[in-house]
């Protein structure tokens, strides 16, 4: 660890010219430790298909504030490290430089306006297209009833995103490095006592890639909340235009998503969840696969197995970031995929909470289909999966969560699933699943 002596002192410097400038320091900061056990991933009893593994992560933040208004804010992560695994750190003597900087921002916070400069957090209010750092600029614009937020990104540079064009005009006059990929977004949110709704408007151009694109997204999420019901959905309309080689492909796809909760008795909630995304028949005039950007977005759901709703979700089909059935390939990653056949998933559970000990119970059962039949058999059922989901408050600020998974394959999963895995044959037995977790945060 004696890598790690550089921030400790980058810390204390820190700290100390915090100290000499009289600057106000907050700090936050949350520590984790994962594990799973995945038995019979490959859904055949006759191989060895069962995996564990555990992980750490801690992620320390801290607040300056300069001003009544103007701070800094920078936030420093270690993770994950899975155990055992010299090269990142996880092994005998934990030596490797792991660190990475999650968020650095120029804070203004007054009454009518609220601005980060630098690499902060940014997700739009449903969540799928979107969820990740990024740097840029962004603003709300805050009344008693509304917000406005406006951002600008520009997510890569160059050619990929390992190649850097910052020095070109040492030996060029004129440089293509501007153009790349930009990000604009918008969002106006009306805020209620019962509703808070939000209509967004998301624009990516990008000329890195074969696939030159400019994309669209157009959203609207709401929150309605008629104790004891409550109400949530989302729409967003992802559209654009594609080129290749001087051939314009057009580009029309969406994603839906609701859930409603309702209490049933002050321990008990009943809840039900519906996504659904569109997707191609092979047809290559058009491109119906919802576009996630880098894969980075958030997919809502509770199924472990399929897709990554429990601690661990890393370990799961289909990848928790993306709503769609390819995890891969899209536009924003370099490709694009004419046959992903989305995605339709139904999910219905109960929460129990027992507030005398801190803990909390989920049992959710669901499904999924593809919403156009794949393989030979023409089938669309990927799976029906039940889980138990359990969180366990030890302290104020430390909780344990346990969750335990069971899926029932369909005939979809394996061709779907061979999309991202060619070369993985999977069987028609049960899967089981295990993961938990402990966590720390303060602030």
């Amino acid at each position: 660890m004696r890598k790690y002596g550089f921030w400790v002192s980058l810390l204390f410097v820190f700290l100390t010219v915090s100290a000499v400038f009289a600057f106000d320091v907050k700090f936050d900061g949350e520590f984790r430790t994962r594990f799973y056990g995945f038995m019979n991933k490959d859904l055949d009893f006759t191989r060895n298909a069962d995996f564990w593994s555990l992980d750490t992560r801690i992620r320390i933040g801290a607040e300056f504030e300069a001003t009544s208004v103007f701070s800094l804010y920078y936030q420093l992560e270690v993770g994950n490290l899975p155990w055992g695994e010299a090269p990142l750190g996880g092994g005998q003597g934990a030596d490797k430089w792991n660190l990475e900087t999650k968020n650095m921002y120029l804070l203004y916070d007054d009454i009518f306006l609220k601005g980060k400069l630098g690499i902060i957090g940014f997700k739009t209010p449903l969540e799928s297209e979107i969820d990740d750092d990024l740097m840029g600029l962004k603003l709300s614009f805050r009344q008693p009833l509304f917000d406005i937020d406006v951002l600008y990104s520009k997510l890569f540079n160059g050619t990929n995103e390992s190649i850097s064009n910052v020095n070109e005009d040492n030996d060029y006059f004129e440089t293509e490095s501007w153009n790349a990929t930009h990000l604009y977004y918008v969002n106006g949110q009306l805020k209620l006592d019962f509703l808070d709704a939000n209509v967004y408007f998301m624009r990516v151009v990008d000329d890195r890639f074969a696939y030159k694109y400019s994309l669209n997204w157009i959203g609207t999420y709401e929150q309605l909340n008629l104790d004891p019901l409550k109400v949530e959905a989302g729409f967003s309309f992802n559209f654009g235009n594609v080129s290749q080689n001087s051939t314009n492909i057009p580009l029309a796809a969406f994603h839906l998503y609701a859930k409603a909760e309702m209490k049933i008795l002050p321990f008990l909630e009943i809840f039900g969840r519906f996504n659904m995304t569109t997707g191609n028949d092979t047809n290559t005039g058009n491109i119906e696969q919802f576009q996630v950007l880098n894969n980075n977005g958030n997919f809502r759901t509770d199924l472990g197995i399929l897709f990554g709703g429990s601690p661990f979700n890393q370990q799961a089909y289909f990848n928790s970031k993306v709503v769609t059935a390819d995890t891969r390939k899209n536009l924003t990653r370099g490709a694009v995929r004419f046959d992903d056949p989305g995605l339709m998933v139904i999910e219905v559970g109960a929460k129990l909470k027992f507030d005398e000990i801190g803990l909390e119970t989920m049992l959710v059962g669901g499904f999924a289909n593809t919403v156009v039949a794949v393989g030979t058999n023409n089938v669309n059922l990927l799976g029906i999966e039940f889980d138990l989901h359990n969180r366990l408050k030890l302290d104020k600020d430390v909780a344990f969560c346990l969750s335990m998974a069971v899926l029932l394959p369909g005939m979809a999963l394996t061709p779907v699933y061979n999309m991202n895995h060619s070369t993985i044959i999977l069987g028609s037995d049960i899967a089981f699943k295990i993961d938990g977790m402990i966590e720390l945060k303060f602030k």
